[in-house]
């Protein structure tokens, strides 16, 4: 009985990893498909981006092209006019009546001499390089928000700095994307909202959806990155994106990541190599991933938990360090 026991319990086991290895298969040809796919489309779009450009030099090069020619026949006109008028000239030297070479008033000098005068070539200036970039930058974010769309990730552009939780000993940057340490006090209200210290929230909230958002911050700086509830308390130990259950966040300092989450620390095994980071959330799935973005990109950690209210990104900066939302 023991052995037949064994032998279920083995053959259970062999059968488990089997599914598990054929739904890791099944998913590994999904994202594989969609990224054919995907960059099939880009490749399409890029070729209509490709000529969409060249036609617009094109009609740029032809206005350009037509206003030389245009110039051209105007001095062709002018020769012949002037030709005349020469060969009018010399029948006037050959005449010995002054008197009627003075009632003559169709030979002008002055013509002839302003003639260069008239010669305005157009600019190679004229080519509108500017328009040229506009079109090359709209088309290229439109291939990549076109992208994000398909892959239903939000790249959230619109994450500004909550004014109203920052703390006190945080300078914030008119744009709302710079929280920065302050040695002096900033005197903004105390009110409930307010963090006591160190810390400042976005007022982006998130509920749904994934989402990805990047930062810039010192090379040497210590700060955290993460999201957090909007009840989290602002006030004393318990309020630190460390040290509570409604907070989740990496930690860069001394030359170390760490993931904080309700008096946990896990050390992470790499060392800080770039000073701009990501974070991509899956709100549903319970996801909260960090990324450095170095060349190649460096996953450095992810966070798997059941998010049961709305989170907003969130932000500590400590001594003499800053950190910038990227756009």
């Amino acid at each position: 009985m023991c052995e037949a026991s064994l032998c279920d319990d083995h053959l259970k086991v062999h059968s488990k990893s089997s599914e598990h290895i054929l739904m890791c298969q099944k998913k590994a040809d999904v994202i594989k498909e969609n990224i054919i796919t995907i960059f099939k489309d880009i490749r399409r779009h890029l070729d209509l981006l490709e000529k969409k450009l060249s036609c617009e030099l094109s009609s740029q090069e032809e206005k350009v092209l037509l206003s030389v020619t245009n110039l051209i026949e105007q001095l062709e006109t002018k020769e012949k006019e002037l030709s005349m008028e020469i060969r009018h000239a010399e029948e006037m030297c050959n005449m010995t009546d002054p008197i009627a070479l003075l009632k003559d008033g169709r030979f002008s000098l002055n013509e002839m001499e302003t003639l260069d005068e008239e010669l305005d070539l157009p600019s190679v200036e004229d080519f509108d390089e500017g328009l040229v970039a506009a079109t090359l930058y709209k088309g290229l974010a439109d291939v990549v928000s076109g992208v994000r769309r398909r892959y239903d990730v939000v790249a959230d552009s619109d994450i500004v700095l909550d004014v109203n939780t920052a703390a006190n000993n945080l300078d914030i940057s008119q744009d709302l994307k710079l929280a920065s340490y302050s040695v002096t006090q900033n005197d903004r209200p105390d009110t409930p909202e307010r963090f006591q210290s160190h810390q400042v929230l976005s007022s982006r909230s998130i509920s749904t959806g994934q989402h990805y958002w990047e930062v810039e911050t010192e090379e040497t700086g210590d700060f955290r990155l993460g999201v957090a509830y909007a009840d989290t308390d602002r006030i004393g130990i318990p309020s630190l994106f460390r040290c509570n259950d409604k907070s989740w966040s990496l930690r860069s300092s001394n030359s170390q990541y760490r993931i904080y989450y309700n008096n946990v620390t896990t050390l992470l095994p790499h060392k800080p190599t770039s000073q701009q980071l990501a974070a991509y959330l899956d709100f549903e799935a319970g996801k909260l991933s960090f990324y450095e973005l170095s060349d190649p990109i460096r996953h450095l950690h992810t966070i798997k938990t059941t998010f049961n209210d709305v989170v907003h990104p969130g932000f500590l900066i400590y001594n003499n360090c800053w950190l910038r939302i990227l756009h």
